[in-house]
C-alpha cells in the first residue's frame, strides 16, 4: 500500500510539473486577450467622444486630437489582437504597451484640466510592461511614459507654473521609484518562477527515472527468477555432478547428480562444503589420485571409499567464473565419474603391454637373421632389398620399444635412471647423430649456447631419444636449404632447449593435441604421433614441461624445460 501511494504521489507531481507551464501560458494569453479587447473598446470610445465634439476649442482642436489618438490606439489594439490570434504573442505584448503609451500621451493633451493626474496614470504602460514584457522593458516604458507626458505639458499645453513643475517632479520621481520597485519585484518573481519551473522539471525527470528504474528492476527480478529456474532445470538434467561455489570455493548449490554421488562422502549436505575438500585425502572416505593445475583451472582425480559409490574414480574440474572486468566472482566444480574410462584404459594398457612384449622377441629374431644374411656374400640386388628390410625392421623395433617404455613410464615414472650429466655433450652427440640425415636433405643444423650451468639429473638414454625425436620431427617438416636452430640455455636452476625450424608451421587447432599418442591429421599430413608423445611423457617424468610455438607459414619451435 505505501508503495502504491508513493507511485500515485510521483505521478501527480510529474503531471503538475508538466501542466504548470502550459496552464500559466494559457492564463497569460487570456489576460492579454482581455487587455487587447478592453483597449479596443477604450479606443472606440475615444473616437466616439471626439466625433461628438467636432467644434474648435481654443487653439487646439480637441475633438480632432481625440479622434487621431483613438484611431492610433484602435490600430495598435487591433494589430495586437491579430498578432495574438496568429500566435505572435511577443509582438502583441509590445503593441499593447504602445497602445497604453499612446493613450496616456493623448489623454495628457485632451484632459489639460487634470494635468497632474496624468503623471499618476503614466503607471498604466508600466503595469502593462510589467505583466507582459521582459524586466528591463518596465524601466524603459516608465521613462517613455514620463517623457510623453512632460513633452505634452511643456510643448503642447500652456506652460506650467513653478508649483506645478515641483509637483510634477515629485510625482515623476515617485513614478520612477515605483517603476523600479515593480521591475525588481517582477524580476524576482520571474526568477522564482524560473527556479520553481526548473526544480519541477528536475523533479519530473527524477520521478521518470525512478519509475523507469523500478520497472527495469521488476523486469530484471522476473528475468532473474526465470533464468535461475531454467539454470536449475538444466543442471538437474545434466548427467555429471555440477556444484556452484563462491570465490573462496564454498559450495552454494549443487545439482541432483552431485548430491547422489557425494553426499555419502562428506556425511552431510554439500552446501557449505569446500571444493578443495576433494583435493586431499579424507581417511576412510576419499583417496587422492592426482591433483594438477592448468592455468587458472584445477583438475583433481580421487577415489571414493565410502557408501554406495565405493571404488569409483571421480574427476573434479574447478573452473573460475569471471566478470566482464576479469575478476573471479565464483567457481564451477564439475564431477565426472571416470571409473569406466579408467578401467578401459587399464585394459587397453595391459593389452598393449602384452602385444608389445609378444612382438619384441620375434622382431629381435628377424633382425638377427637379417644381420646374419647381410654378413654373407649376397648379390647387389639382394643386399639392397635386405638392407631396406632391415631398416624397416629396425624402425618397427624402435616403435615397439617406445611403446613398451611409454607403458612403463605411465605405470611407474620412477623407472627413470636419473644420474648427474652435463647437458652440452648430450646435445652435441644428438646433433652429430642427426647431421647425416640433415646433409642428405640439404638442411643446415646450427647450435647456439647461452649461459652454461652445472650437471643436471636426467636419464641420458631417454633424453637422447627425446632430442633425436625432436630433431627428426624438425627435419621431416623442413624444406631443403633451410636452417634448423638448436638453442640451449641454463639459468636459475632451469634448463631450456628450443628447436626451431623454417617449415610450414602448425595451425593453433592442431598444435593443442600434437603431443597426443596418435597425433593429429591436418589434410593429408599427419602431425605428432608416438615420438612426440614419448617426448612429452619423458619430459614430464623428469618434472619438466614441453610445448610448441608455431604460426602457419612461419615455422615451428618445439621447446622443453628441465629443472636442475
Amino acid at each position: 500500500m505505501p508503495q502504491s501511494i508513493a507511485s500515485a504521489d510521483q505521478s501527480s507531481v510529474s503531471s503538475h510539473a508538466g501542466t504548470a507551464p502550459a496552464l500559466r501560458q494559457s492564463l497569460f494569453e487570456r489576460l492579454l486577450y482581455g487587455y487587447l479587447g478592453g483597449a479596443s473598446l477604450i479606443a472606440l470610445a475615444l473616437i466616439a467622444a471626439g466625433g461628438l465634439q467636432m467644434t474648435p476649442s481654443g487653439q487646439i482642436n480637441y475633438a480632432l486630437v481625440a479622434i487621431v489618438t483613438g484611431g492610433i490606439a484602435l490600430v495598435l489594439a487591433l494589430a495586437g489582437a491579430v498578432s495574438a490570434w496568429r500566435g505572435k504573442l511577443t509582438l502583441a505584448r509590445w503593441l499593447l504597451v504602445a497602445w497604453a503609451l499612446a493613450l496616456v500621451s493623448g489623454g495628457a493633451v485632451l484632459a489639460d484640466s487634470s494635468r497632474t493626474l496624468w503623471f499618476i496614470t503614466a503607471l498604466l504602460p508600466v503595469i502593462c510592461a510589467m505583466l507582459f514584457l521582459p524586466t528591463p522593458a518596465t524601466v524603459g516604458t516608465a521613462a517613455l511614459s514620463l517623457a510623453a507626458i512632460w513633452l505634452a505639458n511643456l510643448l503642447v499645453l500652456p506652460a506650467p507654473t513653478a508649483e506645478q513643475r515641483q509637483t510634477w517632479l515629485i510625482l515623476s520621481a515617485g513614478l520612477a521609484l515605483v517603476s523600479l520597485l515593480l521591475a525588481t519585484g517582477t524580476a524576482l518573481l520571474r526568477h522564482m518562477q524560473y527556479r520553481i519551473g526548473k526544480q519541477a522539471q528536475v523533479l519530473a525527470t527524477i520521478n521518470q527515472k525512478l519509475t523507469a528504474e523500478q520497472e527495469r528492476s521488476e523486469r530484471s527480478t522476473h528475468q532473474w527468477a526465470l533464468e535461475r529456474d531454467r539454470l536449475a532445470a538444466v543442471l538437474d538434467a545434466a548427467p555429471d555432478g555440477i556444484a556452484l561455489a563462491d570465490p573462496n570455493g564454498t559450495i552454494l548449490s549443487a545439482n541432483t547428480a552431485a548430491r547422489q554421488l557425494l553426499n555419502e562422502t562428506v556425511g552431510s549436505a554439500l552446501e557449505g562444503q569446500k571444493l578443495g575438500a576433494w583435493s586431499r585425502d579424507i581417511p576412510g572416505r576419499v583417496r587422492l589420485v592426482s591433483n594438477d593445475r592448468e592455468g587458472d583451472r584445477r583438475r583433481t582425480l580421487f577415489e571414493l571409499l565410502a557408501g554406495s559409490a565405493n571404488g569409483r574414480i571421480i574427476c573434479l574440474l574447478q573452473v573460475p567464473i569471471r566478470s566482464t572486468s576479469g575478476e573471479i566472482i565464483g567457481l564451477v566444480g564439475l564431477f565426472h565419474d571416470q571409473t569406466g574410462e579408467v578401467e578401459l584404459e587399464q585394459v587397453r594398457s595391459q593389452f598393449l603391454d602384452l602385444l608389445v612384449q609378444d612382438m619384441h622377441d620375434p622382431l629381435t629374431s628377424i633382425l638377427a637373421a637379417q644381420d646374419t644374411l647381410l654378413s654373407s656374400e649376397l648379390g647387389d640386388g639382394n643386399e639392397r632389398v635386405l638392407t631396406a628390410a632391415r631398416r624397416s625392421t629396425t624402425r618397427l623395433l624402435d616403435l615397439v620399444r617406445t611403446l613398451l617404455e611409454m607403458s612403463r613410464l605411465q605405470s611407474d615414472p620412477s623407472t627413470l635412471h636419473r644420474l648427474p650429466h652435463p647437458l652440452r655433450p648430450l646435445l652435441e652427440s644428438s646433433v652429430a647423430q642427426a647431421t647425416p640425415t640433415a646433409q642428405q636433405r640439404a638442411i643446415n643444423l646450427v647450435m647456439e649456447y647461452g649461459s652454461d650451468g652445472g650437471p643436471m639429473m636426467f636419464d641420458s638414454d631417454k633424453m637422447r631419444r627425446v632430442m633425436l625425436s625432436l630433431l627428426d620431427n624438425a627435419l621431416k617438416h623442413s624444406p631443403a636449404y633451410s636452417t634448423i636452430r638448436i638453442q640451449a640455455n641454463q639459468s636459475n636452476g632451469l634448463a631450456q632447449i628450443r628447436i626451431s625450424d623454417q617449415g610450414a608451421g602448425i595451425s593453433p587447432e592442431y598444435a593443442q593435441g600434437i603431443f597426443e599418442r596418435f597425433g593429429k591429421v591436418a589434410g593429408e599430413q599427419r602431425l605428432g604421433g608416438l615420438g612426440l608423445a614419448f617426448c612429452k611423457l619423458v619430459i614430464e617424468a623428469h618434472g619438466g614441461r614441453i610445448w610448441v610455438e608455431s604460426s602457419p607459414g612461419k615455422g615451428s619451435t618445439f621447446a622443453f624445460s628441465l629443472p636442475a
